[in-house]
């Protein structure tokens, strides 16, 4: 009996499960197959559009070592160097100006032979100064602070709304 393992798996791809496996004493050929499988991460806004420009990091679970950072783009990144049966945590290390940094997501790669879709969704939360017909008011200093009594975000209002920028979803 054998075990083909994987090292490392091309650039893309999740490092495999081992296959054992054993010699047939028969005269024809073996055919031994591994495969490896996609995990695709896709930064969108609520709308379901991929968002460009937030950094975003993988984190193994057990090892607590970062496996993959990129920055978020047009297309859905494929995460590297994942392990099938791993769990991860996907962070959301800088946000996209004006948007809320969304909650970290933790997953286990499947040992599945299907592309593993992974989404996190950004979304904006936006704050106007209104007069009591529900006029847009201008020149009024604003801020936001949070618990502890930190300046997240401060402006001085238009005749549109403002996106709150530096937000963490589940923050008060």
């Amino acid at each position: 009996t054998y075990t083909l393992h994987e090292e490392y798996a091309p650039e893309g791809y999740v490092i495999a499960t081992d296959v054992e496996f054993t010699v047939s004493k028969d005269k024809e050929t073996q055919k031994i197959e591994m495969i490896d499988k996609i995990v695709e991460m896709s930064k969108k806004d609520i709308a379901g559009d991929e968002l460009e420009g937030a950094t975003i990091i993988v984190t193994n679970t057990k090892t607590k070592n970062i496996v993959d950072k990129w920055v978020s783009g047009k297309e859905p990144h494929r995460i590297q160097g994942l392990i099938e049966g791993e769990t991860y945590v996907m962070h959301e290390e800088i946000a996209i100006d004006g948007y809320v940094k969304a909650t970290e997501i933790k997953f286990k790669v499947e040992n599945t032979n299907e592309t593993q879709k992974v989404v996190m969704i950004d979304k904006i939360v936006e704050m106007t100064k209104n007069d009591i017909g529900g006029e847009e008011i201008e020149g009024a200093e604003l801020k936001v602070f949070d618990k502890e009594g930190n300046i997240v975000d401060e402006w001085t209002s238009t005749n549109e709304a403002h996106k709150i920028k530096n937000l963490v979803e589940g923050k008060t």
